[in-house]
Parts: C-alpha cells; structure tokens; sequence
C-alpha cells in the first residue's frame, strides 16, 4: 500500500540523523562508523532530495504496478515537483552545483529504486562470507 510505504519511508529519512547516536550506545565498532559515515552524507540539499523521493518514488505506485517509476517521473516532470524542489533549493541559497546534483540524484533514486528486483534479487538476501567458495568462483569478484 503506497501510504504505508510513505510513512516508513518518512520514518527512515526522519530518523537517519539519529544513527550516530543509536550506534554510540551499542559495541559494534563497524555500525558506529557505517552511521557516521551515511550522517556526514546528510547535508541539507541531500535531506531535501530523500524527502523529495519519499513522494515522487510514490506516485506511479498508485496508479500501476507495471513501471510505476516511469509514471512517477513523468507525472513528477508534469507536475512540476522537480521544479518546486528547484526553487526551494535556490531560496535556501545552495549554489547551483549541488541543486543539479540534488535533482540528478532524485531522478536517479525514482527511476531506479527496485533495482534489486529487476536483476532477480531479494533485498534483504544475506551476502556469502568473504572466502567462500561463492565468491572465488565468481569472476568479478576477483
């Protein structure tokens, strides 16, 4: 359901500032640095961009389930919402650059958020442990 899929996505964007945090509290070394890492990345115009794509990745889900990110950008490019993310960035002062690359990364992230999907892939699908058979058998692995 495309509202249940709004609010989580809300939910994670919203939340993402507390990681450092969340991981400060526990042992594991690797999720501290992983937090910090995704928490230096959230500048303003990135937060923007996610809070845009909660949205926009949304749209086509409502009408189709045959490639609902084709419909989200066109109805997104109609609708002028990349426009009116254009206008907030540039009152908030940003210099061009990075309002391109905010719009470049929201077109991106709508068109190609069921990426695992379309190659056949579960995303939650646990990776083989470094070593194993999988990986050395497998070419562009090496």
């Amino acid at each position: 359901m495309v509202t249940t899929e709004i609010a989580a996505g809300l939910k994670a964007v919203l939340t993402l500032r507390h990681l450092p945090a969340e991981a400060a509290a526990t042992q594991m070394k690797k999720l501290q640095r992983a937090a910090n890492f995704i928490d230096g990345g959230l500048n303003e115009p990135a937060l923007y961009t996610l809070l845009s794509w909660v949205f926009i990745g949304q749209l086509g889900k409502a009408k189709t389930k045959a490639d609902p990110e084709l419909l989200s950008q066109a109805w997104a490019e109609e609708w002028q919402l990349y426009k009116t993310l254009t206008s907030t960035l540039v009152q908030m002062e940003l210099p061009e650059s990075e309002i391109s690359n905010a719009l470049k990364a929201l077109r991106l992230i709508t068109s190609q958020q069921d990426w695992y999907v379309q190659m056949g892939r579960s995303p939650f699908r646990k990776l083989p442990k470094p070593g194993s058979p999988t990986l050395r058998s497998n070419p562009s692995c090496r």
